[in-house]
């Protein structure tokens, strides 16, 4: 893929539909976004309100 961005989903419901278009087995992480904040990653919004970032180091990631 040639994506510039990691596409969030701002709640789980959210995540679920997202989920769903792409067929397969369901896996939703869950983000501290709080903790990439306080280490100074920057999010971005897109126009159709999709959370944007660079990167998701493995070390912000957990199961749901």
């Amino acid at each position: 893929m040639n994506r510039q961005y990691v596409h969030l989903s701002e709640d789980l419901k959210t995540a679920e539909n997202v989920g769903k278009r792409h067929g397969g087995e369901l896996k939703i992480l869950e983000i501290d976004t709080v903790k990439m904040l306080e280490d100074n990653f920057r999010f971005l919004i897109s126009e159709n309100n999709v959370w944007l970032v660079t990167k998701v180091p493995a070390k912000y990631l957990s199961n749901i």
